[in-house]
């Protein structure tokens, strides 16, 4: 029996083949099979199997062997791929199959001749959908759901697992809401998914048992109950008897040894760096002070600055928002910190069970905006990754409180589309008797709470705005506080690309753009005929003037490309960069530019316009029953907010420049062109709208000194008159990390310098066994250095992983912990936030000394402010950056292991001392590159 396009038989009776493939890598056109698996299945019962080894007539990678448990001997002894071919075939008949990313497996097939008519359904597309916010690796599901998986990564076990996981899965679809499953099966519907077959079953399966009448109705989304699930109690906690500050020996106790933080964590340990950081941000906090406070690795930094802060807001009634760089550590404190803070205070008797209110808030681009959301999902032409994602959030939604996208798993598909589908560029909504909204319901909270995490990203974008994007507060700490000014640069800042001017030009006018939906919205409208042909007209004259523009921004990045190619002075390679300095815009072919410019300007206007004129033909139509009324004209709103904002970018860029602004260009015609402003300065713009705006600051991070002092830092950021707390790590760096310095090794300009950093990474990674990593401050040298060490590091089954060639960042911590038998080769993302603690990383490479590229155009707009730039602007900078690459080494007071600095500039350089005077006070080797791998073992082995 099969399942055929249209059937309404339950998938439970239907049978199905689950298949599996093993292959020498993930390249379809050049990587070939080397064993295959299959399970033939009806419902839970397994009806015959199949495996077969196969011959690719090629060497198999140590990875895979390792990966597979299959040797070179296995498949060479394996019949090739023609005899297996027809065995498949007949195994599989015309049953649907079933697999895990099932499209891999169908394409490799079909690159060898096999092809099947029935359906072939992904029981990964199954499980983002119903399970939305968990990870759906085979592993992870099988896992989830109970499911023996012994042998991963063979064909025949991973397709006994797929069929037991996708039985599961189908199961779970069983169970929804009839609502739901009417929608999803829609959704599937209208985008020609293939688990519409199986979506169509389902329902038919729920009517057959009886399936209880849906109490979501049309849609399966209650919104009425959504509301609720996201709204925010409104009242404060209760507040403590009386308002005096926490007298000094009261903090500690909260320290002590076997005080209340210590009856709340295992294995705690009392720090007095710890305790004197608790205080010094209990005084700031009393006093109104500016602190800024450098707390090394281990220090506990976190709790130091959110028990005060606790108190303190509970005490005064009063707010504090905390400020992280990144959503990772903001998560960090929001489910893990501060709950033992609320613990903590709650064993010491200074609050009551629930009585201190907390929060996250993030930038609008983290909520999904349900207006979007259900305007996408009105239409009636969509992508399969349209119709996935919004099948995904509409599982998402019946159970979210917050409506953030960290709870979701994305792809990055997935995550294209939700740029569209989140509140980021949405007008402010006016929800008429309070409907439901994620962005909202978030702000509510915010104003409900003592503690309100935030990151950089959302405090400065409401510095940036004047307010509005987060509740009114006077107190302040801001964690990860070296990226204050990088972050300020972003946000003050702007950049236009062409390809975004396409793309919201095409969200206008396109084939799915406000024209055409604007058009289609009368189609079921009782509006009268003159209405819509004004509508019409409007219309018409919108796509008339979007194609002006289209055109005339075509001719200006064409000629910006011109520009870039004849007067570029930077860039990789790849792409060109060129700081726009009044020297560059008194160049005879500027003049050029600016003509083009101009007629951009009008041009955008003029669309701007029409998008106006679209809105305004369908004033007064509430009660004409137009598709999508609001949503359409909130839409157009917005899309009008965002074409005049990048006129004005471009009007400035291009025509009318602003003192204290850095402008500049890059790309090329191959990868992109951007146009880019930013500030030159930051700290006054810091000082005037944030830190004389608020009673007490406390920065910290745990690198914000040079030569130990805060000052270079101080002064970027405009924060002056600030106290300073220096305090180190409680760790024993001497027993802990040796840096080796070689005395032989080339400087970076010297051409032998990149085949001795590739003998230096090999040498060092089979010396430790793997456990290394090595940053590189280029992506260029980390190919290099990838493609002179993989052979022989993957023959001694030492695993190579390099960033941005074998996986995203998150993907390679993954594997790198999972194999620790690895070296990981990383770029800029993994100098800081990388926490490898224990033994899964005991060799870290610096590559070289990470100064910036002196071409960058920010870096070199800024060095020019200063009387020596190398000297008070790169070095500092360049320490900084060095600090935190170093902290990657020694996470926990157990830790050990050794810091490798291929770059010679540390010791034949006058200012090499700097970078290794700013380092805790560990062991130092100088010895001979030769000697590294001997010298790593032993330390190693102590």
């Amino acid at each position: 029996m099969t399942l055929l396009p249209g059937s309404e038989d339950s998938p439970f009776h239907q049978t199905f083949v689950a298949l599996d493939l093993e292959t020498t890598g993930l390249d379809r056109q050049h990587d070939e099979i080397i064993e295959v698996g299959a399970v033939r299945f009806r419902g839970d019962e397994v009806l015959d199997t199949f495996t077969s080894m196969v011959n690719p007539h090629r060497e198999v990678s140590p990875f895979i062997q390792r990966l597979t448990n299959i040797s070179q001997a296995d498949v060479d002894a394996g019949p090739p791929f023609a005899m297996v071919a027809p065995q498949i075939k007949a195994f599989v008949g015309d049953a649907p199959l079933v697999g895990h990313n099932v499209a891999f497996d169908v394409a490799f097939l079909a690159r060898q001749g096999i092809q099947f008519a029935a359906p072939a359904f992904d029981s990964w597309d199954l499980a983002t959908v119903l399970m939305p916010t968990s990870v759906t690796s085979l592993a992870t599901l099988a896992a989830h759901f109970g499911i023996s998986h012994v042998h991963a990564h063979r064909a025949l076990a991973d397709a006994g697992a797929t069929h037991l996981v996708f039985v599961a899965l189908l199961k779970l679809g069983l169970a929804l809401d009839p609502a739901i499953l009417a929608e999803l099966h829609r959704l599937a519907t209208v985008s020609q998914w293939p688990v519409r077959h199986l979506l169509r079953g389902l329902e038919a399966e729920a009517a057959r048992r009886g399936a209880v009448t849906s109490r979501l109705g049309l849609g399966g989304l209650d919104l009425a109950e959504l509301q609720q699930r996201l709204g925010a109690t409104r009242h404060r906690g209760r507040r403590f008897a009386d308002a005096e500050p926490m007298a000094g020996e009261d903090l500690d106790a909260l320290l002590a040894e076997q005080g209340p933080l210590a009856q709340t964590l295992r294995d705690y340990e009392p720090r007095e760096e710890q305790a004197a950081m608790l205080r010094a941000v209990a005084s700031a906090l009393e006093n109104d002070e500016r602190l800024m406070v450098e707390a090394g690795t281990g220090v506990g930094k976190s709790l130091a600055y959110l028990l005060p802060a606790a108190i303190y807001a509970l005490k005064n009634n009063a707010r504090v928002v905390v400020s992280t760089n990144t959503i990772n550590l903001q998560e960090q404190l929001m489910d893990k910190d501060i709950p033992t803070v609320v613990e903590t205070l709650e064993r010491a008797g200074e609050v009551t069970p629930g009585g201190l209110r907390f929060t996250s808030l993030k930038g609008r681009a983290n909520y999904l905006c349900l207006r979007r959301w259900s305007r996408l999902r009105s239409s009636e032409t969509l992508s399969v990754d349209e119709a996935r994602l919004l099948a995904k959030l509409l599982v998402w939604l019946q159970e979210t409180r917050t409506g953030d996208r960290a709870e979701l798993h994305l792809t990055p598909q997935e995550s294209s589309i939700w740029e569209r589908l989140s509140a980021q560029g949405s007008r402010e909504c006016p929800v008429p008797g309070g409907g439901a909204c994620c962005l909202l319901a978030a702000r509510e909270r915010a104003e409900a709470a003592d503690l309100v995490v935030v990151n950089h990203s959302l405090l400065l974008s409401d510095l940036q705005r004047g307010g509005g994007l987060l509740p009114d507060y006077r107190q302040l700490i801001v964690d990860e506080a070296h990226h204050l000014e990088s972050e300020t640069t972003r946000q003050f800042g702007f950049r236009v690309t062409f390809e975004g001017l396409e793309e919201a030009l095409n969200a206008l006018a396109g084939p799915r753009g406000l024209a055409q939906e604007a058009v289609l919205a009368y189609r079921v409208s009782s509006a009268s005929e003159a209405r819509r042909q004004r509508t019409v007209e409007t219309v018409q004259e919108l796509v008339d003037r979007v194609g002006v523009a289209r055109r005339s921004d075509g001719e200006l990045f064409a000629a910006l490309a011109r520009f870039l190619d004849a007067h570029a002075q930077g860039g990789d390679g790849v792409r060109s960069q060129l700081l726009v300095t009044q020297g560059i815009r008194t160049q005879p072919d500027w003049s050029d530019l600016e003509l083009v410019a101009e007629k951009v300007h009008n041009a955008l206007g003029d669309a701007a316009k029409g998008v106006a004129d679209v809105f305004n033909s369908l004033d007064g139509l509430e009660q004409h029953d137009l598709v999508n009324y609001r949503d359409l004209r909130m839409e157009l709103l917005s899309q009008t907010d965002a074409l005049r904002e990048v006129q004005g970018h471009l009007g400035r860029f291009f025509l009318h420049p602003e003192a204290e602004t850095v402008y500049w260009a890059e790309g090329s015609v191959q990868t992109g062109l951007a146009v880019n402003g930013a500030p030159l300065r930051v700290g006054e713009i810091l000082r005037e709208r944030l830190f004389d705006a608020k009673e007490s600051v406390v920065l910290t991070s745990a690198t914000l000194s040079v030569a130990g002092s805060v000052g270079p830092m101080e002064e970027r950021l405009g924060l002056e008159e600030a106290e300073e707390l220096l305090l180190g790590s409680p760790f024993d760096y001497s027993r802990a990390a040796l840096v080796c310095v070689p005395q032989d090794m080339p400087e970076p300009s010297n051409a032998a310098y990149g085949r001795a950093l590739a003998q230096a990474v090999a040498g060092l990674a089979q010396a430790a066994g793997g456990r290394t990593m090595a940053l590189f401050t280029s992506h260029s040298s980390l190919r290099a250095a990838r493609a002179a060490v993989r052979g022989d590091l993957e023959s001694e089954g030492i695993q190579v992983l390099a960033q941005g060639v074998d996986g995203a960042p998150r993907q390679l911590l993954e594997q790198f912990m999972r194999w620790p038998r690895s070296v990981l080769l990383g770029t800029a993302s993994f100098w800081e936030g990388v926490d490898l603690a224990g033994a899964a990383l005991q060799v870290l490479v610096l590559a070289r000394l990470p100064f910036e590229v002196p071409t960058e155009p920010i870096f070199a707009a800024r060095s020019e402010l200063y009387e020596a730039p190398f000297r008070d602007y790169a070095v500092p900078q360049a320490i900084l950056r060095f600090r935190q690459g170093f902290g990657r080494l020694i996470r926990t007071k157990s830790d050990r292991g050794v810091v490798v600095v291929l770059d010679r500039r540390i010791t034949s350089r006058s200012y090499g001392k700097l970078f290794l005077d700013s380092l805790p006070q560990c062991q130092v080797s100088r010895g001979r590159l030769t000697e590294l791998p001997a010298t790593v073992r032993d330390w190693l082995r102590r």
